[in-house]
């Protein structure tokens, strides 16, 4: 029972909102909180327990903080004293000592913010959307000469907040700031809008030479990992740039110019820097009226499934078919994916939509021999979602599929974005019993460690080995090690995109277990689907 009530104390103290510090008569270290640990950006203080509390204050970062923590522990002040230390950007801390009656004392540390000073943001101290407002308005009045407004958007800074929480954020948020602050010079001025949003105007400096010289340092810098509690967290910075007074001719439309520069370096692929040019509007409003349209188009029945097929090369038979989804707009007609996947994963749209593909699939594979798997692709949006798995095994339910013919395709993109959650969730889905394949592979940097850190069952070899490898050498030694590869780990190895009789052959002599391309079939509608596998129904060997 006593060790029942230590555990549960131990947990409620590491829960606290305000840092603790207990020490023990002997001036020994009895306890430290997560809090405590957070603010003065330690990860493992734990392993200071049971030591002399001055080897703990060693430890810390030098800084005001430190320094009253030293000064409080050090005197023998009365129960109930108190110090407070400025710690920036509006913030101090409030350390309160508090005698234990056992012998030694707690030390109760509280965060707090200054009252907002009007125009400056209260976490980074820099100004805020209404005061970079009047610094704009005034250089466009009175600036005789050229200036440029960098628009900055933090890349992956959503995923952060969600997956680790606002205290990160703000931790990323304030690493960035004196990271891109140490760029500029003395007389360039930076603001937050909001968010993860922030503006530079610089004057006095050449243009463009002078904004793309920034720009790239501050990608630079912003790139460099960030390292929050034992995890190092990725982000990166999207930076448009508009030119005072060539691309617009007062404040709102110079603003308007950088973010539309900016939206199209996210377009682009984000981590990268867009300068203004007049046809970025009627891309967005185009981008706009697609996003809109998405809205309505599941509602509308407007999306339908295309199969391809994929066939054992020994049996020559199809044992996977893969489902992609098609759009037939009423007004545009068939819509290429390419066009509108990347919109509905911006939007967030492509949660409910790859649910509609999921359940649509499992559908129709009903209709199928049971040897024959379907393939669903998963973006990586949807496993952020920790209950991507339950959604899973509800659809599985509600079609009656049995969970060992659905075949879920994942690329590296996806797993980079959070490899733990990502992992986490394929090993539950695999325990439920459906296939994961590995999409794309070759293609990224880390391909094989992800085979250490996941088992799974199939590798699909990205086409642009298999279209290479007839007539580079390079290609089709790939080609063959992926395979090797595959059956040391006794796993399937699909080669993509074959179009090609002696691209079959290639694939073949080179040990891959799977083809899917043009040269067996291209995608086709349901009813057509049937076709093909009429064969196999009927029992007579496939064609």
């Amino acid at each position: 029972m006593k060790n029942q009530r230590e555990g549960t104390l131990l947990g409620l103290v590491s829960q606290l909102p305000h840092g603790l510090c207990c020490i023990d008569a002997d001036e020994t270290v009895l306890v430290v909180n997560h809090a405590f640990e957070t603010l003065f950006g330690l990860e493992h203080s734990v392993a200071m327990l049971g030591r002399e509390l001055h080897e703990l204050i060693e430890q810390l970062p030098d800084g005001e903080l430190k320094t009253v923590f030293a000064e409080l522990t050090g005197t023998s002040g009365v129960d109930g004293s108190q110090r407070v230390a400025e710690i920036g950007a509006g913030r101090s801390v409030t350390l309160s000592k508090q005698v234990i009656e056992a012998g030694g004392y707690a030390v109760l540390f509280e965060l707090s913010l200054a009252e907002p000073k009007a125009g400056i943001d209260s976490l980074t101290g820099l100004p805020n959307r209404d005061g970079f407002f009047k610094l704009l308005r005034e250089a466009c009045q009175s600036s005789p000469d050229e200036f440029a407004l960098l628009y900055l958007d933090l890349d992956r800074f959503k995923h952060i907040n969600d997956t680790y929480g606002h205290n990160a954020g703000d931790q990323v948020l304030t690493c960035v700031v004196d990271r891109i602050r140490r760029e500029l010079r003395s007389g360039d001025r930076f603001a937050r809008l909001g968010g993860d949003e922030f503006v530079v105007l610089q004057s006095d400096c050449g243009q463009p030479d002078g904004s793309h010289a920034l720009s790239r340092r501050i990608i630079d810098s912003v790139s460099r990992p960030i390292h929050f509690e034992g995890h190092s967290l990725g982000v990166g910075v999207s930076i448009g740039v508009a030119i005072f007074p060539f691309d617009a001719d007062s404040s709102s439309n110079l603003l308007k110019a950088a973010d539309l520069a900016m939206y199209s370096s996210k377009e682009a692929g984000r981590n990268r820097l867009r300068y203004f040019e007049p046809a970025m509007n009627d891309r967005l409003q185009a981008r706009h009226a697609l996003e809109s349209s998405l809205l309505n188009a599941i509602e509308d029945d407007q999306f339908e499934l295309f199969y391809q097929p994929v066939k054992d090369v020994t049996t020559d038979s199809i044992v996977t078919v893969e489902a992609l989804i098609r759009w037939n707009h009423p007004r545009l007609g068939r819509v290429d994916p390419e066009q509108f996947i990347s919109v509905a994963e911006e939007s967030g749209l492509i949660v409910q939509l790859g649910e509609w593909v999921l359940r649509e699939a499992c559908r129709e594979a009903m209709q199928w021999p049971e040897t024959i798997r379907v393939a669903v692709n998963v973006s990586a949006v949807q496993l952020r979602d920790r209950r991507f798995s339950e959604t899973v095994a509800k659809v599985l339910e509600e079609t009656g599929l049995d969970a060992g013919r659905l075949e879920l395709e994942v690329t590296e993109t996806a797993l980079v974005a959070d490899a733990d959650l990502t992992i986490a969730i394929l090993d539950d889905l695999r325990t439920r019993g459906v296939q994961i394949a590995l999409d794309d592979f070759g293609t990224g940097y880390s391909s094989i460690n992800y085979l250490r850190r996941f088992p799974f069952d199939k590798l699909k070899i990205d086409r642009s080995f298999v279209s290479n490898a007839t007539a580079d050498s390079e290609s089709a030694a790939i080609v063959r090690m992926i395979a090797a590869l595959g059956v040391s780990l006794s796993v399937a190895t699909t080669a993509e995109g074959v179009e090609t009789e002696s691209e079959i052959e290639m694939v073949r002599d080179a040990g891959c277990s799977q083809i899917q391309g043009y040269a067996l079939s291209r995608p086709v509608p349901a009813n057509e689907l049937l076709t093909l596998l009429h064969p196999q129904i009927s029992g007579a060997p496939s064609v």
